[in-house]
């Protein structure tokens, strides 16, 4: 797919935030005791690399379409590791880091799409 310049590099620098983002969510998941935060960590390790696939698939110049973004229930099951160290005081400050984390990537893809010119490749960053 060919895009802009502008898209280009808005995409990829993204690329390494989802990455960073990735492993920061499996390291913190080796410390959660709570089975319904792993499950709720690996949802999200889950939606982070369909996004890094699809993106991955925006920037390659030879596809001329992509995939939507799946829904909950059609992301791959993952299996993060856990050590079940964790206490419950642990799970409580892995779950405000990891939703301030999303919030403020959110808002980053979000304020970044707006700034992009394909309409389609716009859409799928707001989704």
């Amino acid at each position: 797919m060919l895009l802009p310049a502008s898209d280009l590099g808005l995409l990829a620098t993204h690329l390494p935030n989802h990455d960073g983002m990735i492993l920061k969510v499996k390291l913190m998941a080796r410390e959660v005791k709570e089975e319904k935060l792993l499950e709720l960590l690996n949802t999200k390790v889950g939606i982070l690399r369909s996004h890094v696939r699809i993106m991955m698939d925006m920037l390659d110049p030879d596809k001329s379409d992509f995939e939507k973004l799946p829904d909950f229930d059609e992301l791959p099951e993952g299996q993060l590791e856990t050590t079940s160290r964790g206490s419950q005081l642990m799970d409580k400050h892995i779950a405000l880091e990891i939703k301030v984390s999303t919030e403020a990537m959110a808002k980053e893809n979000f304020f970044s799409a707006l700034k992009m010119k394909d309409h389609q490749v716009k859409q799928t960053h707001i989704e």
